[in-house]
């Protein structure tokens, strides 16, 4: 897995990233040389590259994915599914049944789709919550 900090400092100074390089812009080289993703070898648009494969499985990796009750608890909102029925945003989180989490409803990190939904059995949940599904 990608290191996050390395990720996100790169995509806050490479300038390659713009939308404006596209329409002549040219990027600020000074920002090249402190991204984390610069190699003397390689030509910038090498680096970016390199910058956003390595975003792109960071992303992959915060798909949607069945939360413990703990992180649910945590979070601001989530998709709350119960038994038989399609899931729905919450911020109910602090009124749920440890003995029934699990087992009657679940929250996700995002909207699951229904190949996710029928992936992560009820019964097996604990095996499950810390996959992500991209």
């Amino acid at each position: 897995m990608p290191d996050r900090e390395k990720v996100i400092k790169g995509l806050y100074l490479c300038e390659w990233t713009s939308a404006g390089r596209y329409d002549g812009y040219e990027p600020d080289y000074e920002s090249c040389l402190k991204c984390p993703y610069r190699q003397d070898d390689l030509e910038p648009d090498v680096c970016c590259a390199d910058l956003m494969r390595d975003a792109l499985e960071l992303l992959k990796e915060h798909g949607p994915r069945v939360l413990t009750l703990e992180e649910a608890k945590k979070a601001e909102v989530c998709w709350l599914e119960q038994r038989g029925y399609e899931p729905y945003v919450t911020d109910d989180a602090d009124t749920w049944n440890p003995e029934i989490y699990g087992k009657a409803y679940r929250c996700w990190s995002a909207m699951p789709t229904d190949e996710q939904r029928k992936a992560v059995k009820w019964d097996d949940l604990e095996n499950h919550a810390q996959r992500p599904y991209a």
